[in-house]
């Protein structure tokens, strides 16, 4: 039997693997850039914000992060979820999309799928989809961040490293919030808020850190996608619109793994919620394929009869 690590110490608090991973969060988000301490400071002299995240470590269903009286809180459930999604999608690119790519483009055989890691990682992925519905242990025989099988700890770190940079964008989102000045939710305030956090996260970018760094935040996008039917919400922007900005701000070429990420949770979000788009072959690149979806998303959220049925097949999942 292959020998496992644990890494859980008498420090971490909650009920859910994720939580060995409390410390890393708290510092990823406070060196998110070389004046983000600075400006945390000015913040929370002149805005008021609570200098402490409230982390919520209870049997609950996925939660958003959100600001109450100008602190952060965070629901341990989503950052389970924020953490599954960022594996599955890893592990369910490297093993599938890219093999399948490579085979087809050579004309051959060579990559072989582990069948075991693909297979926990959508196990994995399905985990993370329950979790938005309602609450279950996190069974560690799947992947996760505190007890790691010792051949998989490489591949732990590296997800552990995307979480950590899709999660540092959230709380920059929520941080933008506070700082801006918004008292409540509205589009304009949203947009504001993404644009910003997005700003902080990019100011903080070096050589060494850039592929995580955007990868990590378009992962953080692509597991916002997950959690609603529709892309469409009257408060926020369009959700493939806030996918697309990542990609749009850091224009990656054409064989760039980002858009074969973005094309991977569009397909997963399809299925999950039987969305009923059309996968064209043979488009060109990637970056062809990611745009006729996104150009398909555009054309149905603007049929109300389209809204109707969308909103008819979440209803219906969410309460199984």
């Amino acid at each position: 039997m292959e020998e496992k690590i644990n890494y859980l110490a008498m420090s971490h608090k909650g009920i859910m693997p994720i939580r060995v991973l409390q410390n890393n969060l708290i510092n990823e988000f406070e060196g998110m850039n070389a004046d983000f301490l600075d400006l945390s400071r000015g913040v929370i002299n002149n805005e008021g914000a609570d200098p402490a995240i409230g982390y919520v470590a209870e049997e609950e269903k996925v939660k958003s992060p959100y600001v109450l009286f100008n602190k952060i809180n965070l629901n341990e459930a989503f950052l389970s979820y924020i953490w599954s999604n960022c594996y599955s999608l890893l592990v369910l690119y490297r093993e599938v999309v890219v093999k399948k790519s490579y085979n087809e483009f050579h004309g051959v055989a060579e990559k072989v799928t582990d069948p075991v890691l693909a297979g926990n990682a959508y196990r994995l992925w399905e985990y993370a989809m329950s979790l938005i519905v309602s609450y279950t242990p996190w069974d560690t025989a799947l992947p996760n961040p505190e007890v790691v099988e010792s051949s998989q700890v490489d591949l732990i770190l590296r997800v552990n490293s995307l979480y950590l940079k899709a999660m540092t964008f959230v709380l920059a989102h929520e941080f933008a919030h506070i700082e801006l000045g918004h008292a409540e939710s509205t589009l304009d305030n949203e947009k504001a808020a993404d644009q910003r956090a997005i700003d902080l996260v990019m100011q903080g970018i070096t050589p060494a850190n850039r592929e995580t760094k955007v990868f990590g935040v378009l992962m953080g996008l692509c597991c916002l996608l997950f959690l609603s039917a529709s892309t469409t919400s009257a408060n926020y922007p369009d959700m493939d619109d806030r996918i697309d900005a990542i990609l749009q701000g850091t224009a990656p070429d054409e064989a760039n793994g980002m858009w074969g990420i973005a094309i991977l949770a569009y397909k997963l979000w399809d299925q999950l919620y039987n969305v009923g788009l059309t996968w064209e072959e043979n488009l060109g690149s990637p970056k062809d394929l990611y745009y006729n979806i996104k150009e398909q998303i555009k054309r149905r959220s603007r049929s109300p009869s389209y809204l109707l049925e969308v909103r008819g097949r979440r209803q219906a999942i969410h309460s199984e």
